[in-house]
């Protein structure tokens, strides 16, 4: 059973639609392309930071996930959204916590790391102009 199957029901969450997927996969594409383009030119920590900090962003995004579906979940048996705030808050710690290590230890550059973190950002913008271009430039798409 999956980490976000519904223990008591066994249910899966709803499928991530068509944009969540390919959100996920031009971040991973950029990550790898990146870190392998940057090891190249830049040095091989640089590189590894990428990617590294890519591994951080779908830690972020699968946790955050996680963390939603429990806390807008109205099916426990009190009838209230069953949300632990440390839960949260704890993400934010571990998240926190690999970047400071990564900084304090200088294994990799940190500038790296933050650029592969900020990877949802990046993904989600290349989403919405491949939106934008093809409402515009495709005829008989639907408006967005």
């Amino acid at each position: 059973m999956s980490d976000l199957t519904d223990k008591e029901t066994g249910n899966a969450p709803p499928a991530a639609g068509p944009e969540n997927t390919r959100i996920l996969l031009l971040m991973a594409v950029f990550g790898l392309a990146g870190g392998v383009i940057t090891g190249f030119l830049i040095s091989a920590g640089f590189g590894v930071g990428l990617v590294f900090g890519t591994a951080i962003a779908f830690l972020n995004y699968f946790w955050l996930r996680k963390s939603l579906k429990k806390a807008f979940d109205f099916g426990n048996s009190e009838g209230r959204p069953s949300f632990a705030g440390s839960g949260y808050f704890t993400r934010y710690l571990v998240i926190g916590g690999l970047v400071a290590l990564v900084y304090i230890s200088g294994l990799l550059p940190i500038a790296a790391v933050l650029l592969g973190a900020s990877g949802f950002a990046f993904a989600l913008v290349t989403e919405g102009l491949l939106r934008l271009a093809g409402a515009v430039f495709v005829k008989g798409q639907k408006s967005i």
